[in-house]
């Protein structure tokens, strides 16, 4: 698996849902898909699972609630 952003980063407040989308590229060459005029015909073939993630709220250093209540561990 690639992940094309190890570190992802709001900075407006508000709510987000992350969309993921798994993608074969085996056999994939992008050259030949650009010179051959069909990128999105060949990437949609290609396009195993998509889903989307839950809302998560994003929160500015003001408004930031704070860390739960601690445990007894």
């Amino acid at each position: 698996m690639f992940f094309i952003f190890h570190d992802l980063s709001v900075r407006t407040r508000g709510t987000y849902r992350l969309k993921f989308t798994l993608v074969d590229i085996s056999s994939f060459s992008l050259l030949s898909a650009i010179s051959d005029g069909m990128m999105g015909a060949k990437v949609g073939q290609r396009v195993k699972a998509e889903v989307v993630s839950r809302g998560f709220e994003v929160f500015t250093p003001v408004t930031f609630p704070g860390s739960g209540e601690p445990t007894e561990l």
